[in-house]
């Protein structure tokens, strides 16, 4: 297999249902919850208790959790959604 055959392509050929975007990203992404707490640990030092965050592509919602847990108040905003309601 060459490297062009063995490229993941996720917008024309996804091989998960979305439904499981969660497992997928965990599978595809090395160091997927750390990434979460290292946003947290700089959200933290930035950013005030009081904070709002707009969370946008919220994805599987493991940022709105994460943040959330962390006592910021969190908005998501669905790109897709936008997209399909302007059509």
């Amino acid at each position: 297999m060459n490297k062009e055959q063995s490229r993941f392509d996720f917008d024309s050929n996804p091989t998960f249902q979305t439904i499981d975007y969660e497992v997928a990203a965990r599978s595809f992404v090395p160091g997927y919850e750390s990434i979460f707490n290292m946003a947290v640990a700089l959200l933290d030092a930035s950013v005030s208790e009081q904070a709002h965050l707009l969370i946008v592509a919220a994805g599987g919602g493991m940022e709105l959790i994460t943040f959330g847990q962390a006592r910021w108040r969190t908005r998501p905003l669905e790109a897709i959604a936008l997209a399909l309601y302007r059509r």
